[in-house]
């Protein structure tokens, strides 16, 4: 199951790794790769470029970080943002009425 994108500050070393072993490509349609498009959060241009790259309405991405920064970037760019820490943070999050 595909469930969207996915915003990912990684650099060129970390990011095999990370792709491959967790397996991001299953479950994501795009990914938005820090050092593969020369932007990182918090930076708003990395949410400009996300959205513009989307191209759906700003209140339908929705945003799940651990960095207080990042999630505060994302809300000021529009999306709906959650910080959560960890996986069952995350789930929990997914399942709340109104999250996605």
């Amino acid at each position: 199951m595909v469930m969207g994108s996915s915003v990912c500050s990684s650099n060129h070393v970390q990011w095999p790794r990370v792709r491959d072993e967790l397996g991001l490509g299953q479950w994501f349609a795009d990914l938005f790769v820090s050092h593969e498009v020369g932007l990182a959060t918090p930076q708003a241009k990395i949410y400009q470029h996300v959205a513009s790259a989307l191209r759906v309405p700003l209140q339908e991405i929705a945003f799940f970080d651990d960095s207080r920064p990042n999630v505060e970037g994302a809300v000021n760019a529009g999306w709906s943002a959650y910080q959560v820490s960890g996986v069952e943070e995350l789930r929990a999050q997914l399942g709340r009425p109104g999250c996605l």
